[in-house]
C-alpha cells in the first residue's frame, strides 16, 4: 500500500491550505494552459506507484498473490480517520505488508498506518522502501512498528528476501536493514544490488487496483530508463539510481502503454531524470507510440543542453503537455560551481534553456522550468540575476516555472562535504511533519542564512504571481 493523508489543517474553511497562494497561482496556471491547448483536465496527478508494481509483479512470478490498497485515493478528497484504515486493512487476508514512501508527509504516515497494522497483528512484517527511507535509514528505524528497509532499487532485495523468508536468511542481503530482538537497527551500509532491467517483468499495473486509480482521474506515471551521467552534487537520483543510464525493454513499455490505455488514460508524465538523453532510445520509444496508436500526452523531464530542435520535433509526436527543463540557477557564478552546467563559467546553460524554450515554441509545445534557490555561491545578487533569466525567458515564451529551496540529502556531495562546497548544514535529519520542504532551507550559504534563502525564494515566486496574474489572466 501507499499510505498518505492530506494534512488535517485544510479540512475546513476557517483553516489554511498548506499550498501558498503563489504554489496555488502556478498549479492553476499550468492547469489552464493544459486545459486551454488539450482539454486536459489536471486536477490531480497521482498515479499508481511504480515502485509498488514492479515489486508486485516480481512477486506473483515467485508464485505469491499481491494485492495493492490505495488510499491514497481517498486521503487526497479527506482526512481518514484510523478506525477506516483498520476496518480496510482487516478485510484482506495478508502475511506481509510493504510500504511505499515517497516523501515526509507521507513518511509521517507509514507510522500511522504501520502502528494499525501492529495493532491488527503484532507479527505482521512491516517493510518500506523509496528513496526517501534509503537516505534516512536510521529515523525510519528508530519507529518500531517497522521491521524492514531497503535501501536502494528493492527488486532483487525483495526477490531474495521471498525465497528465504522460511529460513528467515535476509541478514546478508545486500541493502537490507532490520530491526533486531532487542530494538536494534541493522542499517547496512551499502544500497540494494541494482537489477539488469532487461530480466525485470513488466509493472504489475493491472494488480495495482488500476482501475480506481482511473475512475476520476486519467493520469499515469511512466519509466522508460534509470540513471543519470550527470551526478549533480545536489540530486539524489545518481545515487539512488547510478551513474549509468539503464533502458528498460521496449516489450515492457508496448505492454505497459496498452494497458494504461485501455483503462482510459488520456496523460502522464515520463519520470527519467532525462529522458531525451538518448536519440536512438528516443527514437525507438517514439516509433513504439506510433506502431501502436497511442494517444496518452506524456510530459517529460529533460536538460536544456539535451533539447535540440531535431529532438523537439522528435517529441513533438508524443504530445506531450509539458517539456520540462532544470534550470537550477540563473546567475553564471553559481552555475559555474555545478558539473555538467559548468560549461564556459556558466554562461552556456543559460545560453541553452532560451534555445530550449525556442525550440518548444517552434513545435507548438508548452515548456516549463526548476529552480533551486540556496545554491553554492547564493547570494543577494544571484537571486536577482535568477528571477531576471526567469522572467525573461518566461516573456519568450517559457510556460511555468517552479521554484525550489535547495534540499541538502545524505549521499549528496552537498551533504557529505558540504565545506568543499561553501555550505553550512544547520539540519541534517528529515524536517518534521509540520515543515513542508517547500518553505524550509535547512543550510546556509557563504552569504545567505537560511532564512534569507527562504525570503529569496518567495520574492521570486511573487514576481511570478504577479506575472502569471497581469500576463496570462490567472484570477485569484
Amino acid at each position: 500500500m501507499e499510505p498518505y493523508n492530506t494534512p488535517l489543517n485544510i479540512l475546513t474553511k476557517e483553516q489554511t491550505s498548506p499550498l501558498t497562494d503563489k504554489k496555488k497561482a502556478l498549479i492553476a496556471h499550468m492547469a489552464r494552459l493544459a486545459y486551454m491547448k488539450y482539454k486536459l483536465r489536471l486536477t490531480s496527478v497521482h498515479s499508481i506507484p511504480l515502485g509498488l508494481a514492479q515489486l508486485s509483479s516480481i512477486v506473483k512470478e515467485q508464485g505469491i498473490n499481491t494485492y495493492h490498497i490505495p488510499f491514497i485515493l481517498d486521503s487526497l478528497k479527506r482526512f481518514i480517520p484510523d478506525k477506516e484504515i483498520e476496518n480496510k486493512i482487516r478485510s484482506y487476508d495478508y502475511d506481509t505488508v510493504w510500504l511505499s514512501v515517497g516523501s515526509p508527509e507521507a513518511a509521517y504516515e507509514t507510522f500511522r498506518y504501520a502502528k494499525i497494522i501492529k495493532k491488527i497483528n503484532d507479527n505482521t512484517p512491516i517493510m518500506i522502501g523509496g528513496v526517501l527511507p534509503s537516505m534516512y535509514p536510521e529515523f525510519f528505524l528508530t519507529h518500531p512498528e517497522i521491521d524492514f528497509l531497503i535501501r536502494g532499487p528493492a527488486e532483487l532485495a525483495v526477490k531474495q528476501y521471498v525465497r528465504n523468508s522460511k529460513e528467515h536468511n535476509y541478514k546478508s542481503i545486500q541493502g537490507f536493514c532490520y530491526q533486531s530482538k532487542t530494538g536494534t537497527s541493522n542499517i547496512s551500509q551499502e544500497y540494494a544490488v541494482e537489477p539488469n532491467l532487461n530480466e525485470l517483468p513488466p509493472f504489475d499495473l493491472e494488480g495495482m487496483n488500476i482501475v480506481e486509480y482511473m475512475k476520476d482521474n486519467h493520469f499515469c506515471n511512466l519509466q522508460t530508463s534509470r540513471g543519470c551521467p550527470y551526478n549533480c552534487p545536489f540530486c539524489c537520483h545518481a545515487n539512488f539510481w547510478g551513474l549509468k543510464v539503464k533502458y528498460r525493454p521496449i516489450n515492457n513499455l508496448r505492454k505497459e502503454l496498452n494497458i494504461l490505455q485501455e483503462y482510459g488514460s488520456k496523460a502522464g508524465y515520463i519520470i527519467d531524470s532525462t529522458f531525451t538523453l538518448d536519440k536512438t532510445h528516443v527514437r525507438k520509444f517514439v516509433e513504439l507510440y506510433e506502431q501502436e496508436q497511442i494517444t496518452i500526452k506524456l510530459a517529460f523531464e529533460t536538460r536544456a543542453d539535451v533539447y535540440s530542435e531535431e529532438m523537439a520535433k522528435l517529441t513533438k509526436v508524443i504530445t506531450p503537455f509539458y517539456v520540462w527543463f532544470g534550470g537550477e540557477s540563473g546567475s553564471p557564478d553559481v552555475l559555474k560551481r555545478l558539473r555538467g552546467k559548468d560549461h564556459d563559467h556558466g554562461t552556456s546553460y543559460i545560453r541553452h534553456m532560451f534555445k530550449t524554450v525556442q525550440h518548444a515554441k517552434n513545435c507548438d509545445l508548452l515548456c516549463g522550468s526548476s529552480w533551486v534557490i540556496g545554491l553554492p555561491g547564493e547570494n543577494k545578487q544571484t537571486l536577482q540575476q535568477t528571477k531576471k533569466v526567469i522572467i525573461d525567458l518566461s516573456k519568450a515564451g517559457m510556460d511555468a516555472a517552479d521554484i525550489r529551496i535547495l534540499q541538502v540529502f545524505p549521499g549528496t556531495p552537498f551533504f557529505e562535504e558540504p565545506e568543499k562546497w561553501g555550505l553550512k548544514l544547520i539540519r541534517k535529519e528529515i524536517p518534521n511533519q509540520n515543515t513542508p520542504w517547500d518553505t524550509y532551507a535547512g543550510h546556509a550559504t557563504e552569504e545567505l542564512s537560511p532564512e534569507e534563502i527562504v525570503a529569496g525564494a518567495e520574492e521570486i515566486k511573487e514576481e511570478l504571481y504577479r506575472y502569471y496574474l497581469t500576463k496570462m489572466q490567472i484570477k485569484k
